[in-house]
């Protein structure tokens, strides 16, 4: 085991032999250890980290989140005091300890509400020594994460913000998303049901003119997965577009649009 690591927290060897545990060893300097937790391969709401146990006791930390911290002064823990932390995780994912040299505190991000008129509601707060990206609302729709809104952090103090965001028909997810210090991290997910109707659409193959029922965005994909139209309103005009099938991305629907000449 390597002894001469100068490292501020304690002195860190990973261990290869387990491949779904990431060992960490040494003597206690003070500090807390800060993990990066991406979801698990193949998901969008299964974090990498199964649980965190230091000298076989769980440890105090929040691991359903992107980045948590492992609380070592809180524990009890003296300075020199011998640990053996053990981060278990699910394999093929890359949970990674972000601070083996330095403190660095990546604070909270929490959902706290959402109403049915699109009143998004959000605490957050970080550590006053940083300069993280904006606060970015997005909305889980056609399989994917969309950016509706960035809203930029006012006080690395515990801060109340707000935004509006679109709904749509039937089962609305959303969540924030930030990028702190170059390492992505979320807050919790929050889902409301609106009162909206199912979006219905009008394609006027003469005119190449889609219409919509109400207000919506949309993006339009060629078939090879180009994005060649996004925006928001209740008319897509498809004139100037080549000869050939795509797909529109609406309200919370997928469909494909066969453009003739």
């Amino acid at each position: 085991m390597i002894r001469s690591l100068l490292i501020s927290l304690l002195f860190l060897v990973a261990s290869p032999t387990e491949a779904q545990v990431l060992t960490l060893e040494g003597n206690y300097k003070g500090t807390d250890l800060y993990v990066r937790n991406p979801f698990s391969e193949g998901t969008r709401d299964t974090y990498c980290v199964d649980s965190v146990k230091i000298n076989g006791q769980p440890a105090i930390a929040k691991i359903q989140a992107s980045a948590f911290a492992i609380y070592l002064d809180s524990a009890g823990f003296k300075l020199g005091d011998h640990l053996v932390i053990k981060i278990f995780h699910k394999p093929g994912c890359g949970a990674k300890v972000l601070n083996p040299s330095q403190r660095t505190y990546f604070g909270s991000i929490e959902i706290t509400g959402i109403t049915k008129n699109g009143t998004l509601s959000w605490k957050a707060e970080y550590s006053e020594n940083a300069t993280p990206g904006p606060y970015i609302v997005e909305q889980y729709k056609w399989h994917k994460w969309v950016e509706m809104e960035q809203v930029e952090p006012l006080s690395a103090k515990p801060t109340t913000y707000t935004a509006t965001v679109p709904m749509h028909s039937g089962e609305n997810t959303f969540r924030i998303h930030q990028n702190f210090l170059g390492v992505p991290r979320h807050s919790n997910e929050v889902k409301i049901d609106s009162d909206l109707a199912l979006l219905k659409h009008d394609y006027d193959k003469v005119k190449k003119v889609i219409d919509f029922s109400a207000f919506t965005q949309y993006e339009l994909y060629t078939k090879k997965g180009i994005l060649v139209k996004v925006d928001s309103g209740t008319t897509l005009d498809l004139s100037g577009m080549t000869k050939g099938v795509y797909y529109l991305n609406f309200d919370n629907e997928t469909q494909s649009i066969k453009v003739r000449p």
